[in-house]
């Protein structure tokens, strides 16, 4: 349940503090709408009122991509294997270990 909790909070903080759509790829018993439900703006969009409207619509882009993406992750499943692979041949062939 840990682990569960803390992968909707990933997402979160990419969103709210980086402003990035970082792919984790959902667990089987993922619930996007509880994704959805804690996807709220963070307080600091509201520390400037001539800023508001901008990070609202950032942050509102950024939630619908993700979104889309988490209802579509099959398709990246395949490259996410790729990018396995090649980090495992960088790590062990060429004794990469501290590669991330």
């Amino acid at each position: 349940m840990i682990e569960d909790i803390t992968c909707y909070k990933n997402y979160q903080i990419g969103i709210s503090k980086y402003k990035i759509v970082h792919l984790i790829f959902p667990k089987e018993n993922f619930k996007i709408q509880k994704l959805i439900d804690r996807l709220t703006y963070p307080l600091q969009v509201f520390k400037n009122k001539k800023t508001e409207k901008q990070l609202k619509q950032l942050y509102n882009t950024l939630k619908k991509i993700l979104i889309e993406k988490i209802r579509n992750w099959k398709r990246y499943k395949p490259v996410r294997g790729k990018i396995e692979d090649f980090f495992k041949l960088c790590k062990s062939g060429l004794n990469l270990k501290k590669l991330h």
